[in-house]
């Protein structure tokens, strides 16, 4: 997987942010920054952002990181109010994570 040249961006720049857009009008609505979380969640955010709607098990492969680091990244980002955690009606045991979307706002990097 080649990641982003900005993703090791680990120095705390408040250029890291999730920008909620209006589809309709492009405006912007609301802006979160996400650069004091650390480069795990950082990344996780990435790989769902690139991928959709992912389990921890294809984000654990598409990352290659621990398990832990992965719930920890996910953990934080749903603190955040950037991730949504829905259930998975195909494998009860393992939920569905995916970049939070508000009506017809969409999130954008």
């Amino acid at each position: 997987m080649v990641l982003p040249d900005d993703i090791h961006n680990t120095q705390g720049d408040t250029k890291w942010g999730i920008v909620f857009v209006d589809n309709a009008s492009g405006k912007e609505v609301e802006h979160a920054r996400i650069g004091k979380l650390p480069p795990s969640a950082k990344l996780v955010f990435k790989v769902l952002e690139a991928n959709g709607q992912m389990t921890q098990k294809d984000i654990i492969r598409e990352t290659v990181l621990p398990s832990r680091t992965v719930r920890y990244a996910l953990s934080r980002l749903k603190d955040e109010q950037i991730l949504m955690e829905r259930f998975n009606f195909s494998d009860s045991r393992q939920s569905l994570y995916e970049i939070r979307r508000h009506g017809s706002m969409a999130i954008v990097a």
